[in-house]
């Protein structure tokens, strides 16, 4: 959401200056980082399999290790809406957890998607440098302004709540990690 915020600014801004050819060249510009992704099939979900491998570049440019295993889902159960917020939304902050991380020290992601007894299984874990600060079981935004913040979880949760799952967050030794039932 953070990015397609900025680009409806610019293509306003377009719209504004009645730039018709600036809003093609834009929108094309935008079209190419998408058809530029190598197109891998982790889940099954068109949405989920595209956003895993945008954001696995993402992570890579960063110097983030990212590893996916996955097995492919028969009924992806989230619209492509709920697929992009839940995806981005953690993808986002374990990618941001990572690039907090002072100098070279061992930054990476690891994502797990399968079915346990007809029971989709999404987990992921990232590296951290120190613990996140929980408050009612739920990391707190280390962002400045906290009252702009923590909307990218809360509407995890909302997902997750809308199918009867659940979400944990758990930190261990050097990690954090994620797992949505």
């Amino acid at each position: 959401s953070h990015d397609l915020k900025n680009h409806i600014l610019v293509l306003k801004h377009f719209k504004m200056e009645e730039d018709y050819e600036g809003i093609d060249k834009y929108i094309e510009e935008i079209e190419q980082n998408f058809f530029d992704i190598k197109r891998r099939v982790w889940t099954g979900s068109q949405i989920a399999d595209m956003i895993l491998e945008q954001k696995k570049i993402q992570a890579e440019q960063e110097g983030i290790a990212f590893t996916i295993q996955a097995i492919p889902i028969v009924e992806w159960m989230f619209s492509d809406s709920e697929t992009c917020s839940m995806l981005g939304n953690l993808l986002d902050n374990a990618i941001e957890a990572c690039k907090r991380m002072e100098g070279n020290t061992n930054k990476w992601i690891s994502i797990k998607i399968e079915n346990q007894k007809q029971i989709l299984f999404i987990k992921i874990e990232n590296s951290v440098s120190e613990a996140p600060v929980m408050k009612n079981r739920r990391p707190v935004s280390t962002k400045q302004n906290k009252i702009r913040h923590g909307y990218g979880l809360k509407s995890v949760e909302r997902i997750v709540n809308k199918y009867a799952g659940m979400i944990t967050y758990q930190s261990k030794d050097s990690a954090f990690q994620v797992k949505i039932l």
